[in-house]
């Protein structure tokens, strides 16, 4: 037997050592597989919560509200508007249209949209409104968009990725 040679102790021992390494390395990868499978769990329960809340709007909002859009781009800036029942001063109730694009020349007219003014509109303000295009986005909603000269309604939606509203 050589000085440097390990004894049947020492073999032992080393055995011992490398299985806890080994045990280690096992519990380790084990959590990190855990830890990715929750995850992947998580982002995929957060991904189609999210897709149904987006396809799926009130039904309300897809029957009685619009989006008016300030310029014929979906990254514009635009407003809700909501039609369906006001109030007049004496708070008696007023019907109102539903009517998306009759709701977004409204906002259109009272300079509501298309202004760059930051105070109100004094009096009765009668501004210029442009021919308006209704498309439908994938969540139902109406979204309402000043017409491009160079595009049929069609076209416009088409090109916005989106599809033509029908109007009653």
């Amino acid at each position: 037997m050589n000085a440097f040679e390990p004894t049947a102790r020492d073999y032992d021992e080393l055995g011992r050592d490398l299985m806890a390494r080994v045990g280690r390395v096992t519990r380790r990868a084990r959590h990190i597989r855990r830890a990715v499978v929750i995850g992947a769990v998580g982002a995929i329960s957060a991904s189609v919560m999210g897709a149904a809340w987006v396809v799926l709007a009130n039904p309300v909002m897809r029957e009685t509200a619009a989006k008016c859009y300030e310029a014929a781009d979906t990254t514009a800036p635009f407003i809700t508007v909501v039609g369906g029942e006001a109030t007049d001063g004496n708070g008696q109730p007023q019907p109102t249209s539903t009517d998306p694009v009759e709701m977004c020349a409204a906002a259109w007219r009272i300079g509501a949209i298309g202004l760059k003014s930051s105070a109100p509109p004094a009096g009765k303000p009668n501004h210029e409104v442009p021919d308006l295009v209704p498309c439908l986005q994938n969540d139902g909603v109406t979204a309402v968009f000043p017409a491009r000269a160079d595009n049929t309604s069609e076209e416009l939606c088409s090109w916005l990725g989106l599809t033509v509203a029908p109007i009653d």
